[in-house]
């Protein structure tokens, strides 16, 4: 990047689609656009099939915590399978991953045209104490509103913004347990 640039031009790796992480606008892989350039951030872009897990603001480290997340799942129809992980610990003990003091997160997608089901399972070490989150599921490029979402076999409720294709499903995940969400999806 170079002070006062309007535009950019940007090559995408082929093999996947890629999404503008600010504006979700879609865009193939294995080709090269022209991006327009905005003062208050750079160009980030995400692979089609990503989860990306995110925090809400803190002030600093401390105030950090993996027990309330935002979960953004980048779906395509060209991705059939796909997986993501988190490790958190509690950011003071020395060799937390040696001594079996942190968690793993794992998430994981599985889509065909007529449902997106995604998993959510942690893996505690031996000195790591298991604990309940709630997720804010943010699935980007769902074209329609689904018919239904359905968490743990129950009707869980969502929200569809229809202008940026992103469904939000809050969950609660348990501790100790994989937590399952089927997507029933309209063609």
């Amino acid at each position: 990047m170079k002070a006062g640039e309007k535009e950019a031009s940007v090559y995408f790796p082929a093999g996947s689609a890629w999404f503008d992480f600010y504006t979700g606008q879609q865009h193939q892989g294995g080709a090269t656009d022209t991006i327009s350039v905005e003062q208050d951030h750079i160009p980030v872009f995400v692979r089609a099939g990503a989860f990306v897990p995110m925090s809400p603001l803190v002030q600093n480290t401390r105030d950090y915590s993996a027990k309330k997340l935002e979960l953004h799942y980048y779906h395509d129809a060209s991705v059939k399978k796909s997986a993501g992980k988190l490790y958190d610990d509690d950011g003071e003990t020395a060799n937390a991953y040696e001594t079996g003091a942190y968690t793993l997160m794992h998430f994981s997608s599985q889509a065909n045209t007529a449902q997106l089901k995604i998993s959510l399972q942690a893996q505690t070490g031996v000195h790591a104490e298991a604990a309940d989150r709630n997720i804010a599921l943010h699935i980007h490029n769902i074209a329609s509103k689904p018919a239904s979402v359905i968490l743990q076999g129950k009707a869980a409720p969502f929200s569809w913004d229809e202008t940026k294709k992103q469904l939000l499903i809050d969950a609660h995940w348990q501790k100790n347990s994989k937590a399952e969400l089927l997507i029933k999806l309209i063609k």
